[in-house]
């Protein structure tokens, strides 16, 4: 009879490890996921499987706020080293807002990839900056079916003072631009 194992060999796959791995696909270092965990693979120290589990795992919002987090250390940065140019318009937080929908991709099996029935990406609504010229805020939506017009309560929470929102005519519903005057913006 074999012996019976009292522990499981057990790794650990930090949230840091996969955002530094991330950040190498979205920088365009790597191509996809999968050729930046071959190219780092040894250092992560765990499956493949593992890595997609994870990513998978993770909820949106934690995207969203990732990128929040990251925008207002590189606004900060860009302060200290005077990178900060003119405003557009003096007096106002100019925010621009776009729709995105993420491009589908081929990384699909093979034999699927002809098959139209393919599910579709999902949708965000990104907020630029334009004075710092950065993404500010995203929000994202997994339903590749949901319109746009569902994530405006999400934005409208965010809004502050003193800002001057841009936005192309999809986003100019009645529901949206009473919600901006409501709250005191020029839009």
């Amino acid at each position: 009879m074999r012996k019976m194992l009292s522990r499981q060999y057990t790794r650990e796959l930090l949230f840091s490890n996969l955002v530094d791995m991330m950040s190498l696909v979205i920088c365009g270092i790597h191509p996809s996921v999968n050729a930046a965990y071959k190219a780092n693979a040894t250092k992560l120290n765990v499956s493949r499987t593992a890595v997609y589990n994870k990513l998978s795992g993770m909820e949106v919002g934690v995207s969203a706020a990732l990128l929040r987090e990251t925008s207002a250390s590189m606004a900060t940065l860009m302060e200290l080293i005077g990178g900060v140019p003119n405003p557009i318009l003096s007096g106002y937080s100019v925010r621009i807002i776009d729709g995105n929908c993420l491009a589908p991709t081929n990384h699909r099996l093979k034999v699927l990839r002809p098959d139209a029935a393919a599910v579709l990406p999902g949708k965000s609504l990104v907020v630029l900056d334009s004075d710092l010229r950065l993404a500010i805020n995203v929000f994202p939506c997994l339903d590749g079916y949901t319109s746009e017009l569902a994530l405006f309560e999400q934005v409208l929470q965010t809004v502050k003072s003193g800002e001057l929102w841009i936005a192309d005519r999809n986003m100019c519903t009645q529901g949206f631009l009473f919600g901006l005057h409501q709250a005191g913006l020029i839009f």
